[in-house]
């Protein structure tokens, strides 16, 4: 048989028990009422990103002009850029121009599909590598497929 004193006991244990949950749950009572469980929002990492400009179309014995001007960082450091082929039509001697600055150019020489991939550092970020395509026709020739591709990246796998 239970006691009133056993009762009032366990009441009291039970409400102790509420109590504490209660105080623990909401922050200990210090007036802070954001969760512990709940991490701090993360801070946005540093970024650097590479933007190669639109696809290029030329003709054969013309100057193809890159524009990576639209690279940019979220530091105050400034912008370097690499480029360099990633891939030229068989028989073609183009050299690279102006590697290191936003504008590198490139006589072409042969017909195709050139591809010149930039990468860009700023401070100790570098950013993906991204890809330009440049292509070039016999003068005459209709550029079959090739549109103004404007205010897309040159990650042609994207659309393509």
């Amino acid at each position: 048989m239970t006691t009133p004193r056993l009762l009032r006991s366990l009441f009291g244990n039970m409400c102790t028990f509420i109590l504490v949950a209660f105080v623990a749950g909401c922050g200990g009572g210090s007036g802070d009422t954001s969760s512990t469980n709940t991490p701090p929002p993360a801070a946005s990492e540093p970024a650097v990103t590479a933007d190669p400009g639109n696809i290029v179309a030329v003709r054969v014995g013309q100057v193809a002009t890159l524009d990576g001007s639209g690279s940019s960082a979220t530091t105050s450091d400034s912008l370097n850029f690499a480029w360099s082929f990633s891939s030229k039509p068989d028989g073609s001697n183009a050299v690279l121009t102006g590697e290191t600055s936003p504008n590198p150019s490139f006589l072409t020489d042969v017909v195709g599909s050139y591809r010149v991939q930039l990468v860009v550092t700023a401070g100790n970020l570098t950013s993906q590598r991204t890809v330009a395509l440049v292509e070039v026709t016999n003068p005459g020739d209709y550029l079959t497929g090739i549109r103004d591709h404007t205010s897309y990246t040159s990650q042609c796998s994207d659309c393509h």
